[in-house]
């Protein structure tokens, strides 16, 4: 079904992305430009997801690697958030580090993104094994 709203909202934002994000955020720096907003991934499937049924529901999502990808970390969270979608229970993510060649000193248990303005948009709490 298509949705109207959509429509008109994504044309407006198209006509003035600059208006648009000096609405939300307060202030502009730069040009604002937009980017192709298609999120869907050549593989989207996590490596293992366990469910956990007691004392609370739950997943464990494991993601393990061999060599370093700078990517692990941006990947894991968004398999974290897309089976927390998809299931509506909490996940925990575990990062398996199967070499020592694979270990990175932004491996710290922590990965964060922070928002145009220095706020703190999405973190992701991770294990490290």
């Amino acid at each position: 079904m298509a949705k109207p709203y959509d429509s008109v909202f994504k044309d407006l934002l198209e006509r003035d992305p600059a208006g648009w994000v000096k609405l939300a955020l307060g202030t502009v720096s730069g040009t604002p430009a937009l980017v192709d907003s298609d999120i869907a991934m050549t593989s989207g499937a996590a490596d293992k997801v366990v469910r956990l049924e007691q004392p609370h529901q739950a997943l464990v999502h494991f993601e393990a690697f061999a060599a370093w990808d700078a990517t692990v970390l941006p990947r894991a969270m968004n398999y974290n958030a897309a089976h927390h979608r998809r299931h509506l229970l909490p996940v925990e993510t575990v990062l398996v580090v199967l070499r020592p060649e694979a270990d990175h000193a932004s491996l710290t248990g922590e990965y964060r993104v922070q928002s145009p303005l220095g706020r703190r948009v999405h973190l992701l709490e991770d294990a490290v094994v």
